[in-house]
């Protein structure tokens, strides 16, 4: 009989329990994944080590494939698992299969070329069709070896690493037009002039600050007073601007370890009356990128505004 106060736990909830400890790391992810960047029609950089990466249930070995070079991992406690490929140079197509966890992901269509990032404001986001002549531009746009990955608008708090929605387009007539204006021509005579595919990540948002753009981390150096937040106690509807990273968190810290060429950069006029703090945070954010992405340092090509308004006679 057990003693006043006290009830016996009978054995078997005792070892139930400590199987679900157990199993209860490999609850939290109940099957294969990769970021949703990886994909049909995608582009990987050429010439340079391919990584992989994704999530699956703790435990779980997983094996990629692209060609005929294979690589092997294990999904860590937090779930994350990562490969890397042999470099391979420009061509295509290949296919990419990932197996794992009782499941298999298959993409098709990949091609080894260049990759860039196309980042900005308004006029990166501007689509080629309300550029100047761009419906004629668009109607002869038949480049089966450019592709496009127009990242979806997306601001966190906190650094994510997946991007919902989102696919690659390959580049024809009716794609075309809804390409940034400037990263089609870019993606454009850049192909034309290497022979190689081209793969763009637009990454672009009217009207916005370059302390969104940039990671806390990379903002430390700054005093507060130098850092726009219009709105930060806000945690309802989120802008762009209200925090500082919000764009770099959503956007672009999901990308990071994606092997590429550069970053193609225009963005400016919302800076355009603090043209000294914004001198200084732009050599930040190229440090910053390339701190983050750990790949060594890549192109980083910077579209000059011309000027924009006229000089404030106050300060």
């Amino acid at each position: 009989m057990n003693p006043p106060g006290k009830i016996k736990t009978p054995r078997f909830l005792t070892y139930l329990g400590f199987y679900l400890a157990l199993m209860l790391p490999s609850l939290g992810v109940a099957q294969l994944s990769v970021p949703e960047f990886f994909g049909d029609h995608m582009v990987l950089q050429r010439d340079r080590p391919i990584h992989i990466w994704g999530s699956a249930p703790h435990g779980s070995s997983i094996s990629v494939q692209l060609g005929s070079d294979t690589s092997q991992a294990i999904a860590d406690f937090s779930h994350y698992w990562q490969v890397t490929l042999p470099a391979r140079p420009a061509g295509g197509p290949h296919q990419l299969r990932i197996s794992g966890a009782g499941s298999t992901l298959v993409f098709d269509y990949v091609m080894m070329g260049e990759v860039w990032l196309c980042a900005g404001q308004s006029n990166m986001e501007r689509p080629l069709k309300v550029s100047d002549n761009g419906y004629a531009v668009a109607a002869t746009a038949n480049y089966p070896n450019v592709r496009y990955f127009k990242v979806p608008r997306r601001l966190s708090t906190q650094p994510v690493t997946d991007i919902p929605g989102g696919q690659w387009w390959v580049c024809t007539p009716i794609r075309a037009e809804n390409f940034s204006g400037v990263a089609f021509y870019f993606a454009r005579d850049l192909h034309q002039s290497l022979g190689v595919p081209i793969g763009i990540i637009d990454i672009s948002w009217g009207s916005t600050g370059i302390d969104t753009w940039i990671s806390a981390e990379g903002l430390q150096v700054f005093p507060p007073q130098e850092v726009r937040a219009d709105h930060p106690d806000n945690t309802d509807t989120l802008n762009a601007n209200d925090r500082p990273s919000l764009i770099y968190n959503g956007m672009v810290h999901p990308f990071k370890g994606l092997q590429m060429q550069g970053v193609v950069w225009y963005q400016g006029e919302s800076d355009a009356s603090s043209p000294h703090y914004y001198r200084n945070k732009q050599i930040k954010l190229i440090d910053d990128w390339r701190k983050q992405w750990c790949i060594g340092e890549f192109a980083f090509l910077v579209a000059q505004l011309a000027n924009f308004r006229s000089l404030p006679t106050q300060p």
